[in-house]
């Protein structure tokens, strides 16, 4: 098995995208406390932070493109059982515990913690992925459970992208158009 090349350009845009989850929770923490968003200052803080939200977007293209190169085209390296052995105990454990850490800590502050609370909570927490900013952790769960049907996807439609690309593009409209978003 020959050792892939390290790829320096995935580290910079890692880099790129942690500095724009720095900058917009520093936006969000100045808009929440801004108060009065009125002002001009407070209309432009509001209008540009929909832009800071890129790198949940980038993150998540990193994550699938390091997958890829660790994967595509590399069939001993597709255990699929070891695969989802190591990345739901590597994430998964520190997704529960931290989960109920944050938790326990939010209604502690609150006065209202008691067992029952928690225990709901967590485990709403947990199967929805709403909570501390955690659904990108439980997208990665997702992502993890279809990553072996995406690649066979891939690898049916190698010599036809485009058409997948297409297709891709069309669901993702259709979804939008249903759903009333905007896209």
């Amino acid at each position: 098995m020959t050792k892939k090349k390290h790829l320096y350009e995935v580290d910079l845009m890692r880099c790129f995208f942690m500095f724009g989850v720095v900058l917009n929770h520093v936006a969000s923490t100045f808009a929440a406390a801004l108060g009065n968003k009125a002002t001009p200052a407070g209309r432009f803080l509001v209008s540009t932070h929909l832009i800071l939200h890129f790198p949940r977007f980038g993150f998540m293209f990193i994550t699938v493109l390091v997958l890829f190169l660790g994967y595509w085209g590399r069939p001993e390296k597709q255990n699929w059982p070891v695969f989802w052995k190591k990345r739901y105990i590597g994430s998964g454990i520190s997704y529960l515990f931290w989960n109920g850490l944050f938790l326990a800590f939010l209604l502690l502050t609150s006065g209202s913690f008691s067992w029952n609370k928690w225990l709901t909570g967590w485990l709403e927490a947990i199967s929805k992925g709403n909570q501390f900013y955690f659904y990108y952790i439980f997208l990665m769960f997702q992502l993890y459970l279809i990553f072996p049907l995406v690649l066979k996807l891939f690898e049916l439609f190698k010599k036809h992208l485009n058409l997948l690309l297409a297709l891709s593009s069309i669901g993702y409209l259709s979804q939008v158009l249903l759903s009333g978003r905007q896209p």
